[in-house]
Order: C-alpha cells, then sequence, then structure tokens
C-alpha cells in the first residue's frame, strides 16, 4: 500500500474535496456575501439613467413596478427557487437569519430595480407593459412551472423586454430613422394617441441593463442550484 504523503488530505477528511464542512463554508459565502453584493448592485444599476446630454439620473421603482415584482418573487417562491423560510426562520442560529433575509430582501430590490429599468417610464406604452406584465405573472403563478421552466420564462421575457424598449422603440425614437422607422413610428404614435412617450436614454443605458438582466439570472440560477443542494442532503423522512 501506498502511505499518503504529508499535507495531502485524503478524500472524505477535514479539507479534502468531499468534506461537508469545506463545502457548508463555500455555500455560505455564497448566500451570505456573493449573492446580496450582486443583487444589491442589479438594483443599483436598474434605477440607473443617463440622457443624451451625459447627465445621471437614479430612478425609484413605481408602486406599479412594487407589486409586479411581489409577483415575480411570488412566482420564484413557488418554484422552489427561493425558500424564505428556510432561509430566514429554520437557520440554527440568528445570525444564518439574518443573513437570509438580507438576501431575501436585496433580491426583491434587485427584481424591483430590475422591472424599473426593462418597462418603459411614463405614457400610454407604460401602461400597457405593466399590464401585460401583470397578466403574464399572474398566469405565470397559475400554471405553477418548476424552477427551471419558470427560469428559462423569465429569461425569455426579460429578452423581449430589453428588445422591445432599447431596441424597436428606441429605433423609433431616432433623430433620423429610416422609411420602415418612420411608417412604423406612424403606427406607434396612432396606437398611443400621440407621439412616442419615451425618455431619450443614452444608448449606454440599455447596456447597462442587459448586463444587470444577466446578472440576476445568474444570481437566480445559483439560489436554485443551492436550493436543489439543500434538499438532497436533507435526512429522508423515518418511515413508519
Amino acid at each position: 500500500m501506498t502511505p499518503l504523503t504529508a499535507g495531502a488530505p485524503a478524500s472524505g477528511t477535514l479539507g479534502g474535496p468531499s468534506d461537508p464542512r469545506s463545502y457548508d463554508r463555500r455555500s455560505a459565502v455564497i448566500e451570505s456575501i456573493v449573492l446580496p453584493l450582486l443583487f444589491w448592485t442589479v438594483a443599483g444599476a436598474g434605477g440607473f439613467r443617463m440622457t443624451v446630454t451625459g447627465e445621471m439620473r437614479f430612478l425609484p421603482p413605481s408602486l406599479f413596478v412594487l407589486v409586479l415584482s411581489g409577483l415575480l418573487v411570488g412566482a420564484l417562491v413557488q418554484a422552489g427557487l427561493v425558500r424564505p423560510a428556510e432561509r430566514v426562520f429554520e437557520r440554527a442560529t440568528l445570525l444564518e437569519g439574518m443573513a437570509g433575509a438580507v438576501l431575501i430582501v436585496s433580491l426583491f430590490a434587485a427584481t424591483a430595480q430590475l422591472l424599473n429599468g426593462l418597462l418603459p417610464e411614463q405614457g400610454l406604452l407604460a401602461l400597457l407593459f405593466n399590464l401585460f406584465f401583470a397578466i403574464l405573472l399572474t398566469n405565470t403563478m397559475a400554471a405553477e412551472p418548476d424552477a427551471r421552466r419558470l427560469l428559462r420564462s423569465v429569461a425569455v421575457t426579460f429578452g423581449w423586454a430589453l428588445l422591445m424598449k432599447y431596441v424597436l422603440l428606441a429605433g423609433l425614437d431616432a433623430p433620423e430613422p429610416g422609411l420602415t422607422a418612420r411608417l412604423a413610428r406612424a403606427v406607434v404614435r396612432g396606437a398611443t394617441l400621440g407621439g412616442l412617450p419615451l425618455d431619450p436614454w443614452s444608448p449606454i443605458v440599455g447596456y447597462v441593463m442587459f448586463a444587470s438582466a444577466a446578472a440576476y439570472l445568474g444570481g437566480l440560477w445559483l439560489l436554485g442550484r443551492a436550493a436543489v443542494t439543500a434538499a438532497k442532503s436533507m435526512p429522508p423522512p423515518p418511515s413508519s
């Protein structure tokens, strides 16, 4: 038999590849530091705006956006991506419960500010977008999708919202649009009973929202992975 060399921990020993304490430390770092910082960053970026003249602003979410955020977070809880009771009330120590509460609050703030950045800020288009998202999220909760399908649905919805606001509508509001854009602008003006109710934001805002949406979806993926791992590590119920 080949003896173990000094300083090389065997698999299953403290510090080894399969050491549960090492995994618990990594999981605690991700859930207590990495994810809250990620979601707070998304919350800050979601309110970021820059005009074409370079003036920077920070827009808080409206009341309707907060309601939409509650619906989306509720869908995440329903699908098992987020488990507030386990992260806050079923922790071993008060500090762990507080860390779980901070994570939930940061997730809600990121959701609200990201939706705030994806939806038009004013006018009839804002009302139509808000009603569409409200119906979509309500139907999603009624359908009760699993975590994977919900994450895929959120990614597709965010992608279309980015495309509509920062590509299509921004192109229609360009100072020198082409013939196709002018025809589409006339249709949208007729549908909205007037001019395009869009704020003239800098193209940088669209890139910031794209990065924010990608970071938010990455955070949801990490949350779902942690939830699945925690469920597998739970001991089986005692047989009667």
